[in-house]
């Protein structure tokens, strides 16, 4: 094997610290807009899974090899209403690391891309392992009311080499350099019957975030999931990983409406809209696009002990035609 991970995880170790973390760990900042190295489900029939929710320090005992922190954590119980959670971090991380030649004789290296998978089978993989380093942290301030929960959000890292993506059109406004440190704000209120829910970054070089839902009840049997979201083009966060269309909450703009009805029984009606645009040019596509989602489910569930359902789904979004090379 090439791959080794391990953690000690305390919970309530010491007077008013609750969790305490040394070895690999995970983060979860808000709604993901900074942070969040845990499982996220995506659109699903599910409408009340667009709201990121679980602890926020947890411990790594996933099969991923990239997604975790490595270093020292802990949350701790200022007052009432108070906590705090801070952590720490240093790791070396795969990439794709280059030779550039300069002018005073030097061969400066820089990370080209980052290697998510783990795998080390090919020279090219086993090239990357490990090419550079990652060395950072942040953490949390939540304040929690009655009816509402802030919480201030920061992190920093410093990588060396420094990361320096291949310039193309589509990514010229991405992250490049030594240095990566961004802040935002989430809250959580009950208000006009339902849960109101968000969060709201900025990134070191001024890219803009933002995501905000509204999830209520009329009924007991119904219960409706709105959400619309903001990414600029030039937002950044290595780690972040919100409800989005993208991988990474950059270049996009959308709205999304889901419900579920249970009229009978056992029976479930479940579906959503999405749609999203992407101003700025996209790996797959030379221009600016659009796109819609649509789902519609119909479950019957027999106590629990089996369940059926027919689905219909449909997506569209613009891509260059097969053939087209993407600048």
């Amino acid at each position: 094997f090439d791959f080794l991970s391990g953690h000690l995880f305390l919970r309530n170790p010491f007077a008013r610290c609750e969790q305490l973390a040394i070895g690999d760990y995970g983060i979860r900042l808000g709604q993901g807009l900074l942070i969040s190295t845990g499982f996220n489900s995506g659109k699903s029939a599910s409408v009340a899974l667009i709201k990121q929710t679980g602890r926020t320090l947890f411990p790594q005992n996933g099969w991923q090899e990239s997604r975790f922190f490595r270093g020292m954590a802990a949350e701790w119980k200022l007052s009432e209403r108070i906590r705090f959670m801070g952590f720490a971090s240093i790791r070396q991380r795969d990439g794709n690391a280059v030779l550039i030649d300069s002018t005073d004789g030097e061969i400066p290296l820089l990370v080209t891309s980052l290697q998510q998978s783990g795998l080390h089978r090919t020279e090219a993989e086993i090239a990357d392992e490990g090419v550079f380093r990652e060395s950072g942290g942040g953490g949390r301030l939540t304040w929690q009311g009655r009816r509402l929960t802030l919480g201030w959000n920061g992190i920093y890292f410093q990588y060396d080499p420094p990361y320096q993506s291949r310039l193309a059109p589509y990514n010229q406004f991405r992250f490049n350099g030594q240095t990566l440190h961004a802040v935002s704000l989430d809250y959580e209120a009950n208000l006009f019957g339902g849960q109101l829910f968000g969060e709201v970054a900025r990134s070191g070089n001024g890219g803009m975030a933002a995501t905000s839902g509204w999830m209520f009840s009329p009924d007991k049997r119904l219960q409706i999931s709105l959400l619309g979201r903001y990414f600029s083009k030039d937002y950044w966060t290595l780690w972040a990983a919100p409800f989005a269309e993208s991988t990474l909450p950059i270049n996009e703009r959308g709205i999304y409406a889901g419900i579920e009805f249970k009229p009978l029984y056992g029976w479930r009606i479940s579906g959503f809209v999405d749609l999203w645009s992407h101003p700025w040019l996209t790996f797959q596509s030379d221009s600016p696009v659009k796109g819609r989602e649509h789902l519609l489910r119909v479950s019957y569930e027999k106590r629990r002990s089996w369940s059926v359902y027919v689905q219909f789904r449909h997506k569209e979004r613009d891509i260059n035609r097969p053939g087209d090379t993407p600048s």
